[in-house]
């Protein structure tokens, strides 16, 4: 339930299930746990305007379950002193507390225990210039499990400086961005455990082309070895009607074999994209990505993965929705230092209905399901899921 009124805004959800996933962050790295029990979860959010455009707010959140608990009690503010500077600042304090056979398998404290969340940013935007800051910090003891917080013991300070050059119509450019970048995150004790320094340059132009380029220099400490690579992103985007739109993302360099600890001597992330609209009311969107990762000896895997999504609006009401996706991904097992399958398939699909009875009120229907294959079998099914969702507003 979501409602506002006058400078009150509120925000209340509550759920009900019979199985709890975990996720039990880290710096280098989280770990995934389910329990098999009934969690129950409530999250409560409020906000009040302050002015024309700040604001002020409290959020709790806790999900309650046998033996367990974790529980986030939080205040924010935002705050906007001109129509180009913008300041935001949240504070979060988190409860949780592991039922034994979590904290056995993955060595969580025993005891209840807590954790600091600290979030802190500044931008400043005008037509020519970009400035941002900010600094993002968590405690090692702090838990989100009704959100998504996957790394923890860190404190990261980033920040960011653009140039912007606007031409109208006509022009070999629509706009033209110069700018740079640097991150620098630590563990609680202030320890070096990655670093970026990138500049860039992006473009857009005539037929809503983009092009984007990004030269970053990364340094990463991974169980206590550090590596240093440079790792350039690219991307180029096109639309040269208004029924069809072709994209490429591109990434090249060195990086991290994490699964082995070593270094990474070539890294090749390519993924080219197409949309069409053979008619007014149908979208056919195709992709691929190709990810590959090489170390001294060869190639350790490389990864496909291809897209098909078709969308058709039978009205403006109404549409239906088909996803198919197939992912191969084949390894040199000889160069993992541990077992590994040579070869490994899957399918995904899922089809979806959608009806919007009226802005307030939307029901989804859909079906999916998942297959999979390892080295000498065929592709066999896994799970499938059926699922109905109903959105409903009502003024009060």
């Amino acid at each position: 339930m979501t409602g506002k009124q006058g400078g009150n805004a509120v925000g209340v959800f509550v759920t009900r299930d019979s199985l709890n996933n975990l996720v039990l962050p880290a710096n280098a790295g989280s770990s995934e746990a389910s329990l098999d029990d009934d969690v129950s979860t409530v999250v409560g959010r409020y906000r009040r305007d302050v002015g024309r455009s700040s604001t002020i707010g409290a959020l709790y959140a806790g999900r309650e379950g046998a033996g367990y608990h974790n529980r986030q009690i939080g205040a924010d503010l935002f705050w906007r002193p001109t129509q180009s500077d913008a300041f935001r600042v949240q504070y979060i304090r988190t409860d949780t507390q592991y039922p034994d056979a979590i904290v056995q398998e993955y060595g969580q404290p025993e005891e209840a225990f807590g954790g600091n969340g600290t979030w802190i940013d500044y931008e400043h935007i005008t037509e020519k210039w970009m400035a941002f800051g900010s600094y993002e910090a968590y405690d090692s003891g702090f838990r989100a499990d009704t959100g998504f917080v996957p790394r923890v013991d860190v404190r990261t300070l980033a920040g960011q400086v653009e140039r912007r050059w606007n031409r109208g119509a006509g022009a070999w450019f629509n706009t033209l961005d110069l700018g740079a970048l640097a991150l620098r995150t630590t563990d609680d004790g202030w320890t070096l455990t990655d670093q970026t320094v990138a500049a860039y340059v992006n473009y857009t132009g005539p037929y809503q082309t983009q092009f984007r380029f990004n030269l970053p220099r990364d340094l990463t400490v991974y169980e206590g070895v550090q590596y240093e690579y440079y790792q350039p992103t690219v991307y180029f985007g096109i639309k040269p009607s208004g029924r069809s739109a072709l994209s490429v993302r591109g990434r090249f360099g060195g990086g991290v074999d994490y699964a082995n600890n070593r270094k990474a001597t070539g890294v090749v992330q390519v993924s080219p994209a197409l949309e069409y609209r053979p008619a007014s009311r149908v979208s056919l969107q195709l992709g691929y990505t190709l990810d590959q990762l090489s170390v001294e000896g060869g190639r350790l895997y490389q990864a496909n993965l291809g897209q098909l999504k078709a969308v058709y609006h039978i009205n403006v009401r109404t549409f239906v929705r088909a996803i198919l996706q197939y992912t191969d991904i084949s390894r040199d097992a000889d160069l993992y230092l541990f077992p590994v399958a040579s070869r490994t398939r899957s399918f995904f699909s899922q089809y979806l209905f959608s009806f919007k009875l009226n802005p307030q009120t939307v029901i989804f229907a859909g079906y999916s399901d998942n297959s999979a294959a390892m080295p000498g079998n065929d592709l066999r099914q896994q799970d499938r899921t059926f699922f109905v969702k109903l959105g409903y507003a009502w003024a009060f």
